[in-house]
């Protein structure tokens, strides 16, 4: 199978990129043929993915240049915020597309324009979900969120926390092997 992970970086810790490697490193052990694909190349990738990891432009996956993410089976979309690859979700016509949110922070109270402007066109950018064959949420309270408050359907939204140790491992990568039955 081909996989396309979408992810905004997978350098740092945050939850998405944790989660996107882990899923880099999931399909690579069941001989899946993965590419990650980020627009900022900034930081790096640990060296046991670095091969998978492959910087795009927006055009370049919505014009059908990459080969691989045109005939993929199966495309991950990270969302943690809006970032401009997350656009190319609007054109896939083949494979199964799933949408995992991973949960925005709050901008503080005492934030400036900037930062609440930045905070309103990352919420915005959950509409793009509703190109995707099936949302994954971190928790039941951002399911509940995608379902009740954006309308995602809900027999179409699971829930699939982050491994925390290497005990829920083997938990979530059984979750994740049940959803791709879907």
């Amino acid at each position: 199978m081909k996989v396309s992970l979408v992810s905004r970086d997978i350098s740092s810790r945050a939850v998405s990129a944790l989660v996107a490697l882990d899923q880099a490193r999931f399909f690579r052990r069941r001989g899946d043929v993965v590419r990650v694909y980020l627009a900022d190349p900034t930081g790096t990738a640990p060296e046991d993915v670095a091969e998978l990891v492959t910087v795009v432009r927006l055009a370049d996956l919505i014009s059908g240049r990459d080969a691989h993410f045109r005939l993929s089976d199966l495309f991950v979309y990270h969302y943690c915020g809006h970032y401009s690859l997350l656009e190319s979700i609007r054109g896939i016509e083949r494979g199964l597309v799933i949408f995992c949110h991973h949960p925005l922070a709050l901008p503080p109270p005492s934030a400036d324009d900037t930062v609440r402007e930045a905070y309103a066109r990352d919420l915005e950018g959950l509409g793009l979900m509703h190109y995707a064959d099936l949302c994954i949420a971190d928790s039941t309270g951002e399911r509940d969120q995608l379902t009740q408050q954006y309308g995602y359907a809900a027999d179409r939204t699971y829930v699939l926390p982050p491994a925390g140790g290497q005990a829920e491992v083997g938990q979530t990568e059984a979750r994740a092997a049940d959803l791709l039955r879907y």
